[in-house]
């Protein structure tokens, strides 16, 4: 499996892409989903293997309550890397979109995930306690 934060400097010692995904976390701190989607949405294009990038699409799309699309982009990379934030989104995505069980198995899964992901843990616990 390839390194999901492998480096990707240029000789200058830059990541190129690392610009545009500060400018695209900054949107969604700043409650502007759409600009965060637009600019993630671009480098993936490029970069599809970008886990860093896939994470700011996804919760840009969930900010927008657009649970089935955040699902659709997060399953195949949930399959491809293993990976409990990965997987932590996909159960929020799954919780939006009203399917319990399934966010309920992603989140078990999630949980034994290394490295340990704790938003994971507080997630499945939120998720037993309204049960």
């Amino acid at each position: 499996m390839a390194d999901k934060f492998a480096s990707r400097e240029t000789p200058g010692g830059t990541d190129p892409v690392q610009d545009k995904l500060q400018q695209a976390r900054l949107a969604l701190h700043n409650r502007r989903p759409q600009e965060a989607e637009q600019i993630a949405g671009e480098l993936l294009k490029s970069h599809p293997q970008d886990v860093r990038l896939l994470n700011v699409f996804a919760y840009s799309l969930l900010m927008q309550n657009r649970a089935h699309d955040a699902i659709v982009a997060l399953e195949p990379a949930a399959r491809q890397f293993h990976d409990p934030e990965v997987d932590t989104q996909l159960a929020l995505a799954l919780l939006q979109a009203g399917r319990n069980e399934d966010a309920l198995s992603r989140l078990r899964r999630a949980i034994k995930r290394r490295p340990p992901f704790p938003p994971a843990f507080y997630e499945l616990g939120g998720l037993l306690f309204s049960r």
